[in-house]
This record gives structure tokens, C-alpha cells and sequence, in this order.
């Protein structure tokens, strides 16, 4: 199955627009599993998103409140939050390498 979708990434999006076109066409798929899918989707999206935003929530209320001992520590922390989840571009060395 991993195979199956790694060739379908490989392929042009009007391609692989005409094979859901036509599986549509044949009734193997119906409009509405796809939009279900895609609100399935989304709502995962969302819920991923809160969950991201209480979590860099919760790291920050700890360097607010631990800051005198812990400072360098809690701020790695963060910054290591935030490139894992790929919303901040720095290198791993300057995380590392912070003081």
C-alpha cells in the first residue's frame, strides 16, 4: 500500500484529479466520502493545532514562572517545541548551543 501511494505522489495533480474523476465516474468513490475525508481532515488539523497551542502554552507558563534557575533550559525547550513542530527555521546547532 506505502508503494501504491508513493508512486500516486510522484504523479502530476491533473493526473491524479482524472484517476479521482474517474473512480467517481465508475462508483467506486462517491463526492461525498470525499468531502468527507477532506472534513475529517480538517478537523484534525484543528485539533492538532489547539493541542500544539496549549502544549507552547504550558512551556512558556514554566519559563515564566521558573526563569531565574531554569531560563537557558526552559527557552532550549521552546525553541526545540517549535523546530520539532517545523514552525520556527534555525538550525539544531544554535538550540544546542544556546545559553
Amino acid at each position: 500500500m506505502d508503494e501504491i501511494l508513493k508512486g500516486l505522489k510522484t504523479l502530476p495533480k491533473d493526473v491524479l484529479l482524472w484517476v479521482i474523476y474517474n473512480l467517481m465516474e465508475e462508483g467506486k468513490i462517491s463526492y461525498h466520502e470525499i468531502t468527507k475525508l477532506h472534513i475529517d481532515h480538517l478537523e484534525r488539523l484543528q485539533k492538532g493545532a489547539i493541542e500544539d497551542y496549549w502544549k507552547l502554552q504550558g512551556k512558556i507558563v514554566h519559563l515564566y514562572n521558573d526563569y531565574k534557575y531554569n531560563r537557558g533550559k526552559n527557552i532550549k525547550d521552546i525553541m526545540q517545541y517549535l523546530n520539532d513542530k517545523g514552525t520556527l527555521n534555525i538550525d539544531q546547532d544554535e538550540i544546542d548551543n544556546y545559553k
